[in-house]
């Protein structure tokens, strides 16, 4: 049997006050914090799910 993790998220429209800096946006923290779950968990798959407030 293989582990399933469901990653349940949230991502504000752009130019959202939650942003620090212009730089940064939802999109590119989801990928920073998927990557660190595929690196501490290789074998296991992987659900997105969410409103990712993309067009």
């Amino acid at each position: 049997m293989q582990d399933v993790i469901l990653y349940f998220t949230y991502i504000a429209p752009e130019r959202s006050p939650i942003y620090e800096d212009i730089t940064t946006n939802g999109i590119e923290s989801l990928q920073d914090k998927l990557l660190a779950i595929v690196s501490d968990f290789p074998s296991a798959h992987l659900v997105v799910a969410g409103d990712l407030n993309k067009d």
